[in-house]
């Protein structure tokens, strides 16, 4: 008799309760890293005197304008499409407030409001026809928008606040170098490492500070929340990686930290990688889906001119995530069946480490010297 395995969402996924916490506590805090979008690029650059009260004010409105357009889309879109909402469903300002925290602060607010318009009806659509939510609503929203500036529709991306102009993003200010670059190229215009663990460095609207992130994990593992393997084992892979391109070039521990540092990597391996519905299940799939996406985000930073490939990088590993789960799924019963796998994307990883090491390596020798190299701790 052949019996069938199915995989469970789990009770923080099927249970109405545990999913109005579950949006409830995502919502306290999005609302939290807000609070530090806002001070960082509004409350500080005025007491530097380096915006006016209204630039001040500028990045509330920004979060504001994401909210009010996915509050209003998903009002109209559930009455059109005659779907019963919960009133205490928060997904609109969760995916509002998503959407504005990982756009460029100089996005035009026409823009934004076009763009969580778009997230909101894209959410209704897959959860009308497929009866799913395939990818991150906030995440084709940000898709849309890159588009824009992609195809030349929108000025060039401006992440910089008024404290911040003239300093550049930290993963592209070695663009095109074909070197890795030392401690002073690549941190010292921002401080050190530590300014980069409290989050003061230029990125998108609120996702810099690590240390933010790193509170808001445990406090969302603790409370049964989160799939917590997939933020661990990604950027603890991605670490893993950059460690070993780095000690080819003897860079020491602060270059994997700068590398995990900067850019969008831990906030969206946290929220959007994680997303409930667009993410294993299966213990197995979850850790195969982080190893996978580490790989990806890695040669994406590395191989294109992408200075931060952290989103792409789960636009690309979303689509693969049933088959993540029907792995896991056997695994659960067979794990020898998923050896083939894990050796594989480790396979994947060793010679990512190897092959970038190596590259960079043989640049550095054949260009300028990198011996003069501080390795300031935090």
């Amino acid at each position: 008799m052949n019996k069938e395995f199915v995989v469970s969402q789990g009770t923080y996924v099927t249970s109405d309760t545990n999913k109005y916490k579950l949006s409830l506590y995502w919502l306290v805090t999005l609302v939290v890293f807000s609070i530090f979008a806002v001070l960082k690029n509004g409350f500080l650059p005025y007491l530097s005197h380096k915006t006016d009260f209204m630039g001040m004010l500028f990045p509330i409105l920004f979060l504001a304008t994401s909210c009010l357009s996915a509050v209003v889309v998903q009002i109209i879109g559930s009455r059109l499409l005659k779907q019963q909402e919960s009133d205490r469903d928060f997904i609109a300002l969760n995916q509002g407030l998503l959407l504005a925290l990982i756009l460029p602060i100089n996005t035009p607010l026409f823009i934004v409001a076009l763009a969580s318009a778009l997230a909101m009806i894209s959410y209704q659509l897959m959860k009308k026809l497929l009866h799913r939510i395939v990818f991150p609503p906030a995440l084709i929203g940000w898709s849309v928008i890159m588009a824009l500036y992609f195809f030349h529709l929108l000025p060039m991306i401006d992440y910089m606040n008024p404290m911040e102009t003239g300093l550049g993003m930290p993963l592209g200010l070695i663009e095109g170098s074909n070197q890795l670059g030392t401690y002073n190229q690549l941190v010292q215009p921002y401080g050190s490492l530590l300014d980069f663990f409290i989050g003061l460095v230029p990125g998108a609207m609120g996702v810099t500070s690590i240390l933010l992130s790193m509170i808001t994990f445990l406090f969302l593992t603790v409370k049964g929340m989160i799939k917590w393997r997939i933020p661990v084992v990604t950027v603890g892979t991605v670490f893993l990686i950059t460690y070993m391109i780095g000690e080819f070039s003897h860079l020491g521990i602060w270059y994997p930290l700068f590398q995990i540092c900067s850019g969008s990597l831990v906030f969206g391996s946290l929220y959007l990688a994680t997303y409930s519905d667009s993410s294993p299940v299966t213990v197995i799939g979850q850790i195969l889906y982080a190893l996978f996406l580490a790989v990806v985000i890695v040669a994406l930073r590395y191989l294109t001119p992408l200075t931060d490939a952290s989103l792409v990088g789960i636009l690309i590993v979303i689509p693969f995530t049933k088959l993540f789960d029907y792995i896991g799924a056997i695994a659960r019963f067979n794990f020898n069946k998923s050896l083939v796998v894990f050796i594989i994307v480790w396979a994947l990883i060793l010679f990512l480490g190897c092959f970038l090491g190596i590259h960079y390596l043989k640049q550095t020798k054949l260009g300028p010297s990198f011996r003069n190299i501080q390795t300031s701790s935090l």
